[in-house]
């Protein structure tokens, strides 16, 4: 994953000009400290700041503030921590964009009951072991030829 842009938002258009930093970001699994990433101003009470979660191995929490009575706080959560881009990238690997399926396992019926799927950012890696964004792995079981079961799990 790379960096992605998180927001941060005073609701309150009158708080322009501040200069904001981080008085804490931190690792909510150890407490421990992480670099912080710099704040920028996008007007009308917006900031921003960019930050690749992938960089740490827990959820953060964080204040922001201007030294004096001026403050955000918040959470940036690495099971939800994906764009647009990625969960869109996703959604389309599910509906057979570069899409590739291997690992294929048949009954004495010729019916498939698993499988490997795995999904891509760049159609020119499929089948390959470069660019993977996510891996599926495919059960399902039949009574002769009629299916009875079928799953799709996000490895």
């Amino acid at each position: 994953m790379a960096n992605i842009t998180y927001t941060l938002n005073f609701n309150d258009p009158s708080r322009t000009g501040l200069f904001l930093t981080f008085s804490t970001f931190n690792k909510i699994l150890d407490n421990v400290a992480v670099t912080a990433p710099t704040i920028t101003e996008l007007g009308v009470g917006f900031y921003k700041f960019d930050f690749d979660m992938d960089t740490v191995d827990s959820d953060l929490y964080f204040i922001a503030t201007d030294g004096g009575t001026n403050y955000i706080t918040g959470r940036l959560d690495k099971t939800t921590n994906q764009s647009v881009t990625q969960q869109l990238d996703l959604v389309l690997g599910l509906v057979q964009q570069n899409q590739f399926i291997d690992q294929n396992v048949y009954d004495g019926n010729g019916n498939l009951t698993s499988s490997r799927l795995r999904t891509y950012t760049n159609s020119g890696s499929v089948g390959t072991a470069a660019d993977v964004l996510a891996t599926y792995n495919m059960t399902a079981t039949y009574t002769g030829n009629q299916l009875d079961s079928f799953s799709m799990v996000k490895s």
